[in-house]
């Protein structure tokens, strides 16, 4: 469901079409709000009005209060700047939806800066607002003020703004803290990146990886070493959860892609099989008659660019069709079937083929589409040049999952072999190094096999004269 397009339950209101667009432009903001702690730091004027006002409207349309505590703009800037973007000032001031507050009313209200006494005056704003019939409060206050005599202590800053997340967690309340990047100094600022969670910067809501939890910055007892140690801890977690999503995003675009590119060839398949069945009958009603030597050549040339045609068409069409029932496979006996149907006798000039089976090897799954596997393999070796092709199945671990059982199939032979430069290429659809010879869909269709089955499939492979030629690694899980 749309969340920024339906009405909020506490207002019935949907969003003014402003705020419909800024949220979509910024939908990790418009997501933020009670509990919520970030901080922006900008560059100019533009930069933080443009990105608070909308923030504070929006919560205002969600039926809750604002508060924009006012230092390094006056008052009648703001106001200028909400007006700008569609408040009516007037009226949200007169409801209590919005409150503009000076630093001398909130962080020097009594003359210096108190980092408990702001958190108190925070906890009552809460409470003044829900007497008031609003839901929470979202806040933004300018942090220019830190930078006169009366809030000179760096430390009270930073005491400040860890607590501030443990306040925020707590109570019905979000909101920014606002750094001007001209003003403070890069000590003062690199506080503020370890001090927030969430961070604002040129526009952009950025998940902060040097964020310190606050009883780390504040030393509450931890010993130094337990600190760098849990740091260490965290780093390393979230690189690996990191590099993980990484390759699961990948993965996932090229399944799709995958997937994206088989039903589109399936699809083109399904829509020229009527009209080559009939040029495949026109083909044969042709030849029967009586035609010159050229004709009968061109015919023949005809003919076996139809039966080209037609092996691709249903190479594709066999693979996606449905209804084939899964069943335990032992592959090894499905890699002698293969092997007898396309092994020749020594002399032959055809591929001999042998098969090791170390030990029953059981998978789950749809044994034609295994057959149509190692078929495809089989014929990929003959037509690379192989004199012998070696099969060997046996049991074996996952790659990347050791703890997972299996199966691990060796397909090697010792044919032409494939230019390092055109490896990766050749599970692509109708990629062939073979040119006019090659379909181009005997490895893409082993590969989707292979991965519908939960498995994977990888080549290696060498062109050296005298030494050249390609293995194929399979491992599919056991059943």
């Amino acid at each position: 469901m749309d969340t920024v397009n339906k009405p909020y339950p506490e207002t019935g209101r949907k969003l003014p079409p402003f705020l419909r667009t800024w949220s979509l432009q910024n939908p990790q903001v418009a997501s933020c709000g009670n509990h919520d702690h970030f901080a922006i730091i900008y560059d100019n004027q533009e930069d933080q009005l443009d990105f608070i006002v909308p923030f504070l409207r929006l919560g205002m349309e969600r039926g809750e209060k604002s508060v924009f505590i006012v230092d390094d703009n006056t008052p009648e800037t703001v106001i200028a700047a909400m007006e700008a973007h569609g408040i009516d000032v007037d009226a949200a001031l007169a409801t209590g939806a919005l409150a503009l507050v000076t630093k001398d009313d909130a962080y020097l209200k009594n003359g210096d800066f108190d980092p408990d006494w702001m958190i108190d005056f925070l906890a009552q704003s809460i409470e003044a607002a829900k007497k008031e019939g609003f839901r929470s409060v979202r806040a933004s206050g300018e942090m220019t003020w830190a930078l006169g005599p009366a809030g000179d202590s760096h430390a009270r800053l930073v005491e400040y703004e860890c607590k501030l997340s443990s306040f925020f967690a707590g109570y019905d309340m979000g909101g920014i803290c606002q750094y001007n990047r001209r003003r403070f100094r890069p000590e003062t600022l690199m506080h503020v990146i370890h001090t927030h969670p969430k961070l604002v910067f040129r526009g952009e809501l950025c998940e902060n990886p040097y964020y310190i939890p606050a009883e780390i910055l504040l030393d509450r007892g931890e010993k130094m070493e337990d600190m760098v140690a849990r740091l260490l801890e965290n780093m390393a977690e979230n690189t690996r959860l990191r590099r993980s999503l990484a390759a699961e995003t990948e993965a996932l675009r090229r399944s799709e892609k995958m997937a994206a590119a088989g039903r589109m060839a399936a699809s083109i398949a399904h829509e020229i099989n009527n009209p080559l069945e009939a040029i495949v009958n026109l083909w044969y009603l042709l030849n029967q008659e009586k035609l010159s030597p050229d004709g009968r050549e061109y015919l023949d040339a005809m003919g076996k660019e139809l039966n080209r045609v037609s092996h691709i068409a249903n190479q594709i069409l066999d693979f996606y069709r449905t209804g084939a029932t899964a069943a335990p496979v032992d592959l090894g006996q499905v890699a002698e079937e293969a092997a007898r149907r396309y092994s020749r006798p020594a002399g032959s000039g055809g591929p001999s083929i042998e098969i090791q089976r170390r030990a029953p090897a059981t998978v789950f799954g749809s044994p034609g589409e295994f057959g149509r596997l190692f078929e495809n393999l089989i014929v990929n070796a003959q037509e690379a040049g192989a004199t012998r092709i070696r099969i060997r199945v046996s049991h074996g671990r996952g790659w990347n999952k050791p703890a997972r059982p299996g199966v691990r199939v060796l397909i090697a032979d010792n044919g032409a072999g494939i230019p390092s430069d055109l490896v990766s290429k050749v599970f692509e659809p109708f990629f062939s190094t073979k040119q006019q010879k090659g379909t181009g869909l005997g490895l893409w269709v082993s590969k989707a096999i292979v991965q519908k089955h939960e498995g994977s499939i990888a080549a290696r492979t060498s062109t050296r004269p005298g030494s050249g030629g390609t293995a194929f690694s399979i491992f599919l899980p056991a059943a």
